[in-house]
């Protein structure tokens, strides 16, 4: 999967073969909102919304953990608190993981 929330979130919805207008229905929004995250000129939608996405693909847990940690890294640049996502397990464990420096510098090395 691509590094990009957009890339993660287009390939899963059209492998599952899910409309923009259908996914939009799912988690109460304009399939032009959807269409603009795909494309990366909107960051991504909250963590309750990413998981309602994740529901209708039928994704793996892998594959979530994928698209959160794409969601993550779109938004740094713009502070995590977009996203929303604290008091869930998973999302703690991503944090607590990415604020060991030791994970951080493998996270730059596979960016480049």
């Amino acid at each position: 999967m691509s590094r990009t929330f957009g890339r993660n979130l287009e390939a899963l919805r059209t492998q599952s073969g899910v409309t923009l207008v259908e996914l939009a229905e799912v988690i109460g929004c304009h399939p032009s909102f959807l269409s603009h995250v795909e494309r990366g000129r909107r960051l991504p939608p909250k963590y309750r919304a990413i998981m309602q996405m994740a529901d209708v693909f039928e994704a793996s847990r892998e594959q979530r953990l994928q698209l959160w940690d794409a969601a993550i890294w779109t938004v740094a640049a713009n502070g995590i608190e977009h996203l929303d996502g604290s008091g869930d397990p998973q999302v703690e464990a991503f944090l607590e993981r990415m604020s060991q420096p030791e994970q951080l510098n493998a996270v730059r090395l596979a960016m480049y």
